[in-house]
């Protein structure tokens, strides 16, 4: 059986694979302190809560610190049918992408390639597969991306970054066989169009 959220975990795990050895800066812990690098944290759903720190903490460090990629399930249908007659469910993933920049304001040519690597790496991953989550869903239609930070209720706007924090969204559709109706008073699925 189609299960959406395995699909969501083998994304994760692929993801993680693909950037096991890609470092990006984090942000210091102490003003002292030479910048660091890590691969990417990847989620699903939402970055992990804030620890608690104490109210004057100096460049406090949190778990949710980029960079990070967190899967997000957009939306979805279940009413298509395909060539065949079958009854597809299609979903849209984005992939929300946060890196850190070490550079000043005036420069900000690192930040900008970081967050492209890290966009383009998502795309490489998404496509170094056909099938996913069981072998129960495809890529279907066109990947997308843009450049761009959150904003409130999550709407995002090509290109509007906050130095020192860069972000990006890929976006993927996938299809998968949709649950089908019971039959009805001894009706087939198939005899039901």
């Amino acid at each position: 059986m189609r299960d959406t959220f395995s699909l969501l975990k083998d994304l994760q795990s692929e993801l993680g694979k693909h950037f096991s050895g890609s470092l990006f800066p984090i942000p210091k812990t102490k003003p002292e302190e030479e910048n660091g690098f890590r691969a990417p944290i990847i989620n699903i759903g939402h970055l992990p809560p804030k620890r608690s720190m104490p109210a004057n903490a100096d460049f406090p460090k949190t778990s949710d610190d980029p960079p990070f990629i967190i899967i997000r399930l957009w939306e979805g249908t279940q009413w298509k049918k395909n060539a065949v007659g079958n009854r597809v469910h299609e979903i849209k993933i984005g992939f929300l992408c946060g890196i850190f920049s070490s550079e000043n304001s005036e420069e900000t040519e690192a930040g900008y390639n970081y967050i492209i690597n890290m966009a383009d790496g998502v795309q490489q991953a998404l496509f170094s597969k056909r099938y996913w989550g069981s072998d129960n869903w495809s890529i279907e239609g066109p990947i997308e991306w843009k450049l761009g930070l959150q904003k409130e209720l999550g709407i995002y706007n090509a290109g509007l970054q906050t130095h020192p924090f860069y972000g990006a969204i890929v976006t993927a559709t996938f299809e998968g066989p949709a649950l089908e109706f019971p039959p009805m008073n001894g009706i087939t699925n198939a005899e039901e169009k």
